[in-house]
C-alpha cells in the first residue's frame, strides 16, 4: 500500500475506507441475491399450489360423467397424482430430471378418454367442457412450473 499511496500517516484511514466501500457493495449484492432467490422460491411454490388446485378441480369436474367412465378417469387422475408425488418429484429433487414421456403419457391417457367421450345431455356436455378446459389449464400450469424449476437449476 505504501508504494501505491506513498508515505503518509493516513494509510489506515484510506485502507479502512476502501474496505468499507467494497464490503458495502458486497453486502448489497448478497442481499439482492437472497431476495431474488426467495422470490423465485415463492413463485415456484405458488405455481405448485395452482397446479395442485386445478388438478383437484379437474377431479371434481369428472364427477359429472357416467359411472364407468367417471371411475376410470378418477382412478387415472389419482394414479397420476400419486405417481407425481411418490416417483417424479423425488427424482426431480435429486437429479433435476423429469421423466417427461411417462408423465405426458399418463395425462394424455386422461385426455384421450375425454376426447372420445360422447356426452348425453346438457349436464354431461358441461362436465366435458369444463373438464377439457381445466385439463388444458393444468397442462399449462405444469409447463410453467417445470420451466421455473429448470430455470433455477
Amino acid at each position: 500500500m505504501r508504494r501505491r499511496f506513498g508515505q503518509n500517516e493516513g494509510h489506515n484511514e484510506q485502507v479502512t475506507f476502501i474496505v468499507n466501500v467494497v464490503g458495502l457493495f458486497y453486502g448489497l449484492l448478497l442481499g439482492l441475491v437472497v431476495v431474488a432467490v426467495y422470490q423465485h422460491y415463492s413463485d415456484v411454490q405458488e405455481k405448485v399450489s395452482n397446479e395442485a388446485t386445478i388438478l383437484g378441480v379437474l377431479y371434481r369436474d369428472i364427477a359429472g360423467f357416467p359411472d364407468p367412465l367417471r371411475r376410470e378417469l378418477q382412478a387415472q387422475l389419482s394414479d397420476y397424482n400419486l405417481y407425481l408425488i411418490n416417483e417424479v418429484w423425488p427424482v426431480q429433487q435429486r437429479t433435476g430430471d423429469v421423466p417427461y414421456r411417462e408423465v405426458t403419457a399418463k395425462i394424455s391417457a386422461v385426455q384421450d378418454k375425454l376426447v372420445t367421450f360422447k356426452p348425453e345431455g346438457a349436464a354431461q356436455t358441461n362436465s366435458l367442457y369444463f373438464s377439457m378446459q381445466n385439463l388444458d389449464e393444468y397442462v399449462k400450469l405444469r409447463r410453467d412450473r417445470l420451466y421455473e424449476v429448470n430455470r433455477a437449476c
